[in-house]
């Protein structure tokens, strides 16, 4: 069995997304306060349902190629994923603003924090 790099231990496993996030998310209160981690989170979640949407569309549209049957259920699901994302990020920007402005910043942390975690894996992953 080939041994895997830090890198692929660490972006391959979704268990390192989460223990990462979750350590961010804990370590807010203690520094910065409660709206900043709520902001963060917002942020982080939003984003997270964002990507994975658009995974979830890419692979559907890669499959459809290759002539696999595809449930029709998930295809409409993703479809609608696909276009209702952008206006659910709006709208997740907004409800942060009601925190104040500085904390709202902290909503593009959760969301730098997804895509870097995506990037990371993109890179690793055997194709």
């Amino acid at each position: 069995m080939k041994k895997r790099s830090a890198a692929e231990t660490i972006f391959l496993d979704y268990r390192w997304f989460l223990a990462v996030s979750a350590a961010i998310a804990l370590i807010y209160p203690f520094t910065l306060g409660l709206p900043f981690m709520w902001c963060y989170l917002i942020g982080l979640v939003g984003t997270l349902i964002n990507t994975l949407g658009l995974y979830g569309i890419i692979h559907l549209l890669g499959a459809s190629f290759k002539e696999q049957a595809q449930p029709k259920g998930a295809a409409v699901f993703l479809v609608l994923l696909f276009f209702i994302k952008l206006p659910v990020m709006i709208g997740l920007m907004m409800y942060a603003r009601t925190f104040g402005e500085v904390p709202a910043i902290h909503f593009f942390v959760g969301l730098g924090v997804v895509y870097c975690w995506a990037i990371g894996w993109s890179q690793t992953v055997k194709r």
